[in-house]
């Protein structure tokens, strides 16, 4: 039993639980094994220990012990503290264990050393300079963090790992090197080095994390390896002196990245990036060009906020979204180079638009032969615009996407009532009384041309063109005889909405589509052919007219236009069988008919609509014919079970 005993507290004296401290010159230890001790302080108070001396192997009850580690905390706040001596025995500095020994100015960590703990020396203010052996494998987080007199500091090839915050606000620092053999950089880790002005970072890195040099406002020069793909937000914010960047295969940019950075005059962004993040270059205000690349689809908000300098910009063809303001207050920008293939509309209200308050200011806007559809509301505003030229690849234009421009104001250019830029017609004075005929060889006809057009009568349209656009004759409430050329493929959402004098249309057997509401309101309109060319029809297409408004058109509670199902009555019950012969089930058709509760579906039907079959809560399963190729978006609820025949 006694040898029992006696091997168990030895195993416990080996696992360190009953670890023995004891004083060697003027430093406490501590067993953490048989072999090794740790340092766990100075024997004398912190208030007076201003030396210290660590050795290598210290012998204790006529044993001798390796010194391997510097306990956590062991000298922190030692505001005495002026020379401390590391022996090449110790692998480990702990965490905290020099934190604020304020009278601290040099250091030198042995090559013996791996790791320095997390605020191992933050708050050491009048440190100075540390050298660092090469076998250090990672610096903690915050590890010399507000050493505010830190000037000198290399950083071993050995390296792996710097923390974050590890330099924070070490304001004296100049010039940092990062070698190749570090990976990781941590966020933060050197937020407020204002005296940095030069950073070189190896090929390791290939992620700058958030705020890693925020606020470095001496930055002037900074060498980025060519793998770096991400740089997150804040990355660079206030780097007031950084002139030039090169980051050729980036991939990701955060929020703020370069915010603030106001002497930037160059950057190159490689050909990698899709999207230029919100306020990533906001207050660049030595911007005075940038090659926006190819690759991106999106511009975030406030992106090139404030870039005052910026002269030129460049609209790369595959853009789809420009963010709000994301181009307010730069107040030299004059000229737009718009390549941008099918973008979304842009807003009319100043909080939202990209161009917001400098619209007045820009004198060009270049469309190059990408462009297909210009926005609506792109010009919008910009009064001092003179001369555009619209390219043949344009097939639509939106919506005022002219309005209050200069060109839209020049009464010069306006012939016979209307405006023409090349061969689209692009507004007509909603004062147009009686008959008009659109010019031959027009293409295109902008979004809402004819909107509003009271008085207007017939129209003449030439058979160049392709699509009758949205809201193209919104609100033309005399309008009473039009003929759709055969050139005609679709005819867009509220494109005749409003037209309360129009009593009959013959749609050509070349339009495919009908958009939504595009003949909503048209409350004289009686008589309507759909040929069967027609695949799509849009929700309440033809709502509010005589054809909707006169139950003698419906049947069984459905109306049908020619072999086009249009709607069936919300309050239909039970089984709905759909006529023989129907093509299409246009969107909505059936939506909201809570009460219905089956559907035969002819195998004559080749397309069922958007949300033909929405909110039709007791519809359980439905079986669709193999004649049946296009279903539209959310056509059916989720519960409903779809059966292929």
């Amino acid at each position: 039993m006694k040898r029992i005993f006696t091997l168990f507290f030895a195993t416990l004296s080996t696992l360190g639980i009953w670890a023995e401290e004891f004083s060697y010159r003027d430093v406490v230890y501590r067993t953490t094994s048989s072999t090794e001790v740790e340092v766990v302080r100075a024997s004398i108070s912190s208030l007076y220990c201003s030396e210290v001396n660590i050795c290598s192997t210290v012998r204790y009850q006529g044993v001798s012990y390796t010194v391997t580690s510097i306990k956590d905390g062991a000298f922190s706040y030692y505001f005495s503290l002026s020379t401390v001596t590391i022996p090449e025995s110790v692998t480990r500095i702990g965490y905290g264990a020099f934190k604020n020994c304020s009278e601290l100015k040099t250091i030198t960590i042995p090559n013996s050393v791996k790791s320095i703990g997390g605020e191992a020396f933050a708050g050491c203010s009048e440190l100075v300079s540390v050298s660092i052996g090469n076998s250090v494998i990672e610096i903690g987080n915050y590890a010399f963090s507000y050493c505010k007199s830190l000037t000198l500091i290399n950083i071993p090839n050995s390296l792996k790992s710097i923390g974050q915050y590890a330099f924070e606000q070490c304001s004296s620092l100049t010039s940092i090197n990062i070698p190749n053999s570090v990976e990781k950089i941590g966020r933060d880790a050197f937020d407020n080095c204002t005296g940095l002005t030069t950073v070189t970072i190896g090929d390791g890195v290939t992620n700058i994390d958030c705020n890693t040099f925020r606020f470095c406002s001496s930055l002037k020069t900074i060498i980025l390896p060519e793998n770096i793909t991400k740089i997150g937000s804040s990355a660079f914010r206030g780097c007031s002196s950084l002139e030039s960047i090169s980051i050729p295969n980036i991939t990701n940019i955060g929020s703020w990245a370069f915010d603030g950075c106001s002497s930037l005059e160059t950057i190159n962004l490689g050909d990698k990036i899709s999207v230029i993040s919100s306020r990533v270059f906001e207050h660049c205000s030595s911007l005075i060009s940038i090659v926006i690349p190819e690759s991106v689809t999106e511009i975030g908000e406030r992106a090139f906020y404030d870039c005052s300098g910026l002269a030129s910009i460049n609209i790369p063809s595959k853009i789809t979204d420009i963010g709000k303001k994301a181009f307010e207050n730069c107040f030299s920008l004059r000229s737009i180079e718009w390549n941008a293939k099918n973008c979304f509309d842009l807003s009319y209200l100043s909080d939202y638009n990209p161009f917001s308050d400098i619209r007045s200011g820009i004198t060009s806007v270049i469309f190059g032969d990408s462009v297909e559809y210009i926005p609506s509301f792109l010009c919008d505003e910009m009064e001092n615009l003179t001369s555009v030229t619209i390219p043949e690849s344009v097939k639509n234009i939106g919506i005022l996407a002219f309005s209050n421009t200069g060109i839209l104001k020049d009464s010069s250019r306006w012939d016979n009532g209307a405006l023409y830029i090349n061969d689209c017609l692009i507004a007509v004075d909603t004062n147009l009384v009686g008959a008009y005929k659109v010019k031959v060889r027009t293409r295109v006809i902008a979004q809402g041309a004819f909107a509003k057009c009271s008085y207007l009568t017939s129209v003449s349209l030439p058979d160049d063109i392709t699509i009758i656009d949205r809201g193209l004759f919104y609100d033309c409430s005399s309008l009473s005889f039009i003929t759709i050329p055969n050139s005609v493929t679709s005819i867009g959402q509220e494109a005749f909405s409003g037209c309360s004098g129009l009593t009959s249309i013959t749609i050509p057997n070349s339009v495919t589509s009908i958009g939504r509401q595009a003949f909503w309101g048209c409350k004289s309109l009686k008589s309507v052919t759909i040929p069967n060319s027609v695949t799509e029809i849009g929700w309440d297409a033809f709502g509010g007219t005589a054809l909707y408004n006169d139950s003698a058109h419906w049947e069984n509670g459905a109306l049908y236009i020619d072999n086009c199902l249009i709607k069936v009555d919300e309050g239909f019950a039970g089984h709905f069988r759909i006529k023989e012969n129907t093509r299409v089930i246009a969107d909505g058709a059936f939506y909201g008919c809570s009460l219905l509760t089956s559907v035969t579906i002819p195998n004559s039907v080749t397309s069922i609509g958007n949300w033909a079959f929405g909110y039709c809560s007791s519809l359980t399963s439905v079986r669709i014919p193999n004649s049946v190729t296009s279903i539209g978006e959310d056509a059916f609820p989720s519960h409903t079970q779809i059966i292929r025949q």
